[in-house]
């Protein structure tokens, strides 16, 4: 049965009242057949929550942009990107959506089509947001992500953690300058909501390598550039590890494995709360994150990115250890399973 998968990225991953609020929202709009709420993984840090959709043929493409919409809506109406602040780096309150087709009965051509559907939702209807389409949804077919967030500013907030806004060079701009023109919707940007990106490529694997120094002597002002040296030189732009992008961002809170189809309420404000009481406490240990991701797992292991990052860190003087590297969404097999 052709399945697709759909990740949606929501800048929110701390108030568990919100929490709570966006999980409701996209548990009702599951109902249809065809269409499940396969994940959801909030991380405290990062400030996002990731919420992952499985649509069965026919539903993959009002269905889907229904559900997308529908929590983008609530999104927008409980973050404010001028108030918002985390580790990593967005674009607006629904910062990224991304299709991939699950097995070889869904095509790169249905994804793409249903990725076009979801940024025309979002950017025509509630809660209209500026769209930017890239991978095969794009004109071309072979716009990267990457890319637009780097024509966008989106590194450029790395390490402020605070929002940089749509313009280039981070700067928070209502009028987007005709050379970073939106595929979609409105042609200015409210400076609360921000853009949103939305694709259609073959699967991505995320993996997050969290470093752990127990070096005295490297403090905090040195280990992230440390960090970010290993991060660039890992990623395919810089002459590393083929498909693979790569950040380097600050990590305070050990992380939770995605909560895999009917969320529990409870375990997960539960996971929530204790990964915000750690993300709070003074005497957090010093760990960095190099969060990759991976466009060719096929060719490139998250065990090989793991490898190389810890190989990196020892080349640059760091003396750190593997606390756990982790994937922020389930995998493509746990997906097809349910």
């Amino acid at each position: 049965v052709p399945r697709l998968a759909c990740h949606v990225y929501v800048s929110e991953g701390r108030r568990w009242h919100a929490i709570e609020r966006l999980l409701r929202a996209a548990k009702s709009l599951t109902q249809p057949p065809g269409l499940i709420l396969a994940s959801t993984f909030p991380d405290v840090d990062y400030n996002r929550t990731c919420f992952t959709f499985v649509a069965t043929a026919p539903t993959f493409t009002e269905h889907l942009a229904d559900a997308v919409a529908g929590v983008a809506t609530v999104a927008a109406d409980i973050v404010d990107m001028r108030e918002q602040h985390a580790a990593h780096p967005r674009l607006g309150v629904l910062d990224h959506v991304s299709v991939h087709p699950l097995a070889e009965e869904a095509t790169m051509d249905a994804a793409a089509n249903a990725a076009r559907a979801v940024a025309e939702r979002l950017g025509n209807g509630s809660p209209h947001l500026p769209y930017y389409l890239y991978g095969a949804a794009s004109a071309s077919g072979d716009v990267r992500l990457s890319a637009i967030r780097r024509s966008l500013g989106y590194f450029a907030g790395e390490t402020s953690g605070n929002w940089q806004g749509t313009g280039a060079g981070g700067t928070a701009k209502n009028a987007i300058p005709d050379t970073l023109a939106p595929d979609g919707g409105p042609a200015t940007v409210h400076d609360a909501h921000g853009i949103v990106c939305v694709g259609a490529t073959p699967w991505v694997t995320h993996v997050n390598v969290p470093l752990v120094v127990s070096d005295a002597s490297v403090n905090d002002d040195d280990l992230l550039p440390r960090a970010r040296s290993i991060a660039r030189a890992i990623a395919e732009r810089h002459g590393g590890l083929p498909g693979v992008e790569a950040m380097a961002l600050p990590k305070r809170t050990p992380p939770f494995p995605p909560n895999l189809g009917d969320a529990d309420l409870e375990s997960l404000r539960s996971s929530v709360e204790q990964a915000l009481a750690a993300h709070s406490s003074d005497g957090a240990v010093q760990v960095v994150e190099v969060a990759c991701n991976v466009r060719t797992p096929d060719v490139t292991s998250p065990e090989m990115v793991v490898e190389t990052v810890l190989a990196r860190a020892r080349a640059c003087g760091l003396k750190a250890h593997n606390v756990g590297a982790y994937t922020t969404q389930a995998t493509k097999e746990e997906l097809l399973s349910m």
